[in-house]
């Protein structure tokens, strides 16, 4: 072809050289979507092995930026180059469509990931025990004790009689 002086038009070769370019990054691309359905799969197994472990005892609950970093790190081992983060909503819609019964609850920012029949023992679990209405209830009972003790008045005469540890402890703790 060089002898007879043939040249590609400019388009031609361009054309050409895209059409390498995307073969070379579908190879890349078709081996690196193997490994990520092989992490993928591992994580899908480690999510059925601790909800088995835990069968019975408490709700299997798993907060969605934890199994993120799980899966990324597989990656890494697996010897995918991870640039930036792992988008965590694609791997949410995957883990759904491969866990039966597995739902997704959004609290705040986090995403939580539960089995369908677990959701309601976790609420129930949650109610049963309320860690604020626990503090809200102390702290009324602190200012009731507070509010009294500021009002129980001893005058201290320098001794101490019979009766001054009784006459020291407030009305409501009687």
């Amino acid at each position: 072809m060089i002898c007879q002086e043939a040249v590609y038009h400019a388009k031609c070769l361009v054309a050409l050289y895209n059409k390498a370019e995307r073969s070379k990054q579908s190879t890349i691309n078709g081996n690196e979507k193997r490994i990520q359905g092989i992490a993928l799969a591992q994580l899908v197994a480690y999510i059925e092995e601790t909800r088995s472990d835990t069968k019975g005892s408490a709700p299997t609950v798993f907060r969605l930026a934890e199994l993120t970093d799980i899966y990324s790190y597989r990656l890494a081992q697996l010897g995918v180059e991870v640039s930036g983060r792992v988008h965590s909503t694609d791997l949410k819609e995957s883990l759904l469509a491969n866990v039966p019964g597995l739902q997704a609850h959004k609290k705040g920012r986090d995403i939580f990931l539960a089995f369908n029949h677990e959701v309601a023992t976790a609420l129930q679990q949650a109610y049963e025990r309320d860690f604020d209405n626990e503090a809200m209830t102390l702290l009324k009972a602190t200012r009731i004790i507070r509010r009294d003790m500021l009002d129980t008045k001893t005058n201290f005469s320098g001794t101490f009689n019979n009766s001054c540890q009784q006459e020291s402890v407030p009305e409501s703790q009687h």
